[in-house]
């Protein structure tokens, strides 16, 4: 079954779970930033910038994140490939 799942739902193996916990940490970090930066309205995709400066902080903090994270992931064995998968799953998780 959990090759089924894996393959066919892109859930991951259950030894992936420190895999989509790093997954999950982007999302948390990402959103709390964007909170103490925005000031645009609150969506169902969250808080959005409200000028050009706002989204480039919101941006280069995202994408400093998702560099250390996906280090992370590497150190730990993971491919590119998995953590994007894991990136993924999470995104469609709740914060």
């Amino acid at each position: 079954m959990d090759d089924y799942r894996s393959m066919y739902l892109g859930e991951p193996h259950p030894i992936d779970f420190e895999l989509l916990s790093l997954a999950r940490i982007y999302y948390r970090q990402t959103e709390a930033f964007d909170r103490k930066v925005c000031t645009g309205p609150i969506t169902r995709d969250g808080i959005m910038p409200a000028t050009s400066r706002q989204f480039s902080m919101i941006n280069e903090h995202a994408a400093a994140v998702f560099r250390d994270l996906k280090q992370k992931a590497v150190e730990r064995g993971f491919s590119l490939g998995e953590f994007r998968d894991a990136m993924r799953i999470a995104s469609r998780e709740p914060i």
